[in-house]
Order: structure tokens, then sequence, then C-alpha cells
């Protein structure tokens, strides 16, 4: 029991967290797909992400040139305003920009 919590509380608590508990594995027992298939394709999917956040080391040994990391296209939205007239400038810009993400996860990855 917690502190300053009555008997009568204490049961109707555990009581709900036990319902909850159930409540969770019906869920996880019920689901369409195996829990193992969802980890096998989770990992897959992080295994392809921390390959390509790998820097390309192969310009830096071959040539002494700079570390190449890798990067993905990204679109940017613009907005700017004129100054004198106050009319609104809307774009876009497209480009390249580190991955970062991809990067973390090469960073982090255990192979």
């Amino acid at each position: 029991m917690r502190k300053n919590e009555g008997l009568i509380d204490g049961l109707a608590r555990l009581h709900l967290h036990g319902r909850e508990i159930s409540a969770a594995a019906r869920r996880v027992e019920s689901s369409q797909y195996p829990a193992s298939r969802a980890k096998a394709k989770a990992h897959a999917a992080i295994e392809s992400l921390s390959q390509r956040g790998a820097p390309d080391v192969s310009a830096l040994l071959e040539h002494d040139a700079p570390l190449v990391m890798p990067e993905v296209d990204a679109n940017l939205s613009l907005v700017g305003l004129v100054a004198e007239s106050g009319n609104r400038i809307v774009g876009d810009a497209r480009g390249p920009v580190p991955d970062a993400v991809a990067m973390c996860a090469g960073c982090t990855s255990a192979s």
C-alpha cells in the first residue's frame, strides 16, 4: 500500500491495475500479427537506416578528401515580406541537408 492509503483504496487501486494489465494482455493476444514479426521488421528498418547513416570514407582514404556524411533531399517552405509594400513572397527551396536521423542510427547501431 502507498503512504496514507487506506485498505479499501489500496485494494481498489490494485483491482483497477489488474484490469488494465488484463486488457493489455488481451490486446496483445488479439493482435493481427505476432510481436516477433513486428520486432523483425523494426530491426530491419533500423539496420537499413544505420547503414544509410554510415559516412563514406572512400574519398578520404583514396584521395585525402574530406569525409562525406550522408545527406537527404529536403523541401523547405519559404515566406518573405517586402518591406516597402508589405507584399508576401511565398516559395520553396529544395536541396541536400545532413541526414541526422540516419547518422544517429549509424552511431548507435550495435553492429
